[in-house]
């Protein structure tokens, strides 16, 4: 099994501290067209928030 991490984060210095899904949605459907022979078992993401530090989110996808 092999696993593809997706990372998205905003600038610090950003006016607003909001990770736009449409830009996870159009990274891994990218990924997922030019590797069209990956088998994908599972997808997991996990979001670290903090009042100090700006959102991010990564996505890990498992493919075989």
């Amino acid at each position: 099994m092999k696993v593809k991490v997706f990372a998205f984060s905003m600038p610090y210095f950003s006016l607003t501290w909001k990770i736009d899904p449409n830009e996870v949605e159009l990274t891994v459907a990218d990924w997922l067209a030019r590797n069209p022979d990956a088998k994908v078992v599972a997808i997991k993401h996990d979001a670290v928030t903090s009042f100090w530090y700006p959102p991010q989110l990564f996505v890990c996808l498992y493919h075989e």
